[in-house]
């Protein structure tokens, strides 16, 4: 009698075969995923800084199209009553001109009463500054005597010494084309005008003089001007952003993110419509309390906006916060020269 010998073991796997191939499965979709949400975010981190690089382009372009025929306006003027600790409005001034209808002011610059304010309106008949906010910009409220310089406070022109001007004579020193330049004021706005014809033709010559003003609000005035200026609406410091954004080798500083704004206003009637618009988005950066200071770590100051009459030249230079990838801060630094041809009023 033969024996045959069955085999009765099944085909297949067992459950804890099973368990372990699904196991490593998992274990190696959920590093493909990790991979893929990696890839996707630095890309989506790599779209945001292309497109904030993009649109500070854009808005170069936008300031040189409104400056092409412009010139150049310097707001300054001088107190004619003492301004207390204490006052909060009722600065009178011996003009208004060139001052956007609301804005910064510098008084006692280069002193030890330094000080920077706010002001929401001014008063044409009063010839005042209304609504001031004070120790704005890390400076604290003081008595400022009649007869002060008044200025607005985010225009930088150049120093009257450019061998050796003495501390209190100048904010900073930029690199520019021609070397280095000592300038005064905090570089972060430009006020001017363009040739405007009042009943919206194009004549804008009266005999042989240009008719100057601003288109506001839709309407072309003889009395209008604009400016152009930096408007802080949030703040990081370079604890949070795990970044030395201005390469001077500590974390202690603080910086301010925010928009470049285009303004134009009615001098006659500031309280009326303006024209206010957004240039770029939230991400333009100045260090808080150091306007115009150096972001690059290359020992010069970088104004925002510097303004060279000599040359009828505008340099502006826009530092975008502009974004993160693999939690790296990348800034970027966009700049473009403007000439006026039509100078200086």
């Amino acid at each position: 009698m033969v024996t045959v010998a069955t085999n009765t073991r099944r085909s297949g796997f067992t459950l804890v075969e099973v368990t372990i191939a699904a196991t490593l499965c998992c274990v190696v979709l959920l590093g493909v995923l990790g991979v893929v949400h990696k890839e996707a975010k630095s890309f989506a981190d790599q779209a945001t800084i292309v497109n904030h690089e993009a649109d500070a382009i854009q808005a170069l372009r936008r300031i040189e199209g409104e400056l092409t025929y412009a010139k150049g306006v310097v707001p300054s003027a001088w107190s004619i009553n003492s301004l207390g600790v204490n006052a909060n409005g009722g600065l009178e001034v011996d003009n208004l001109l060139g001052f956007p209808s609301r804005g910064d002011l510098l008084l006692g610059r280069g002193t030890a009463v330094e000080e920077r304010l706010t002001y929401a309106t001014y008063d044409v008949a009063a010839s005042t500054f209304e609504t001031l906010t004070r120790d704005n910009e890390c400076t604290n409220p003081s008595n400022h005597p009649a007869n002060e310089t008044v200025l607005w406070a985010p225009m930088a022109i150049p120093s009257g010494n450019q061998v050796a001007p003495a501390a209190n004579q100048f904010d900073g020193r930029s690199n520019e084309l021609m070397g280095p330049l000592f300038f005064q004021g905090d570089g972060t706005g430009f006020t001017f005008q363009v040739p405007t014809d009042p009943a919206g033709g194009t004549n804008f010559l009266d005999g042989e003089t240009v008719r100057w003003g601003s288109d506001v609000a839709g309407q072309p005035l003889a009395s209008g001007y604009s400016a152009l200026f930096y408007d802080p609406l949030t703040s990081v410091t370079e604890v949070d952003a795990r970044h030395d954004l201005n390469n001077d080798g500590d974390m202690d500083d603080t910086f301010d993110l925010g928009y470049i704004k285009l303004l134009r206003w009615d001098s006659a009637a500031p309280d009326a419509a303006t024209t206010n618009v957004n240039l770029t988005g939230p991400y333009i950066l100045q260090e808080r309390c150091n306007r115009g200071s150096d972001l690059d770590g290359d020992g010069f100051e970088d104004p925002l906006f510097l303004w060279m009459p000599d040359s009828n030249t505008l340099h502006v230079r826009i530092f975008v916060f502009a974004g993160q990838i693999n939690g790296h801060v990348v800034t970027r630094m966009i700049d473009t020269a403007v000439f006026l041809q039509n100078g200086v009023s």
